[in-house]
């Protein structure tokens, strides 16, 4: 996929491929764009969490640059995201509803600090899981309109999720009104 464009945090994709004329598939092009929001929130969690704990960035007038990361501090910030991911998911009371293998988010940041201080491989399971969480059980368009997260159902599939939409708005269509006013 040939992304030209990132502005604002959306995307914009203007090809499916730069082989091809043929236009990005919007779906697509939704996911990612779901995964980079989650990414960006996972991010902007752990540069609070560091920064309340002490760990303010240097004052500086010269241009941010790239900090060479070794894997396991790569694998530690991740875990750190998503600890605090579940910290929020645990605090709002909607962690239970998410079905996660993964354990609290107190467990998995104990975790993840324990296998750095012990020089373990990287590894970020817990990373993976609520990532995977955030894009396929939870409505994408929630946190960046309504600033809140809202689990989907995981019993309903797409087709019966598009029936039980499509009953309610067949019971309601009294609701709606006309161009001119009339209902």
């Amino acid at each position: 996929m040939h992304f030209r464009a990132l502005v604002a945090g959306r995307i914009e994709v203007k090809k499916a491929s730069p082989h091809t004329d043929e236009p990005a598939d919007p779906a697509v092009v939704e996911y990612v764009d779901a995964m980079m929001r989650e990414a960006e929130l996972q991010a902007d969690l752990v540069g609070t969490f560091l920064i309340r704990a002490g760990y303010k960035p240097a004052r500086t007038k010269q241009p941010l640059t790239t900090v060479p990361m070794s894997p396991q501090i790569q694998a530690f910030l991740l875990e750190l995201g998503a600890a605090l991911r579940l910290r929020q998911w645990e605090n709002s009371g909607i962690l239970e509803n998410l079905d996660l293998a993964t354990a609290s988010g107190d467990e998995t940041l104990v975790a993840a600090a324990n296998r750095l201080l012990n020089a373990e491989p990287a590894t970020h399971p817990a990373a993976i899981e609520v990532f995977k969480a955030s894009l396929l059980r939870l409505a994408r368009e929630a946190r960046p309109t309504l600033n809140t997260d809202i689990v989907l159902p995981g019993a309903l599939l797409s087709d019966d999720l598009l029936d039980v939409l499509a009953g309610l708005l067949w019971k309601n269509r009294h609701l709606a009104s006309t161009k001119d006013g009339e209902e």
